[in-house]
């Protein structure tokens, strides 16, 4: 499955403030072990499955930028 992970105001004195990143994992446990790696204190509220988005064939839009 494919994971989305997205925080606010991590870039600080940089045009875009936001991080999305994308993973390839199993359960969202092992994706956000795999955030963790890059990001302190990795919350469930910020991981999303997009893969059952892409396929119900609805637009995924991962960042605004």
């Amino acid at each position: 499955m494919i994971w989305a992970f997205a925080r606010a105001d991590q870039m600080k004195e940089h045009r875009f403030i936001d991080d999305v990143a994308i993973a390839l994992a199993f359960s969202k446990q092992r994706a956000i072990k795999k955030f963790s790696c890059y990001y302190m204190d990795v919350q469930p509220g910020e991981v999303t499955n997009v893969t059952i988005r892409l396929l119900k064939r609805f637009p995924v839009i991962l960042t605004d930028y």
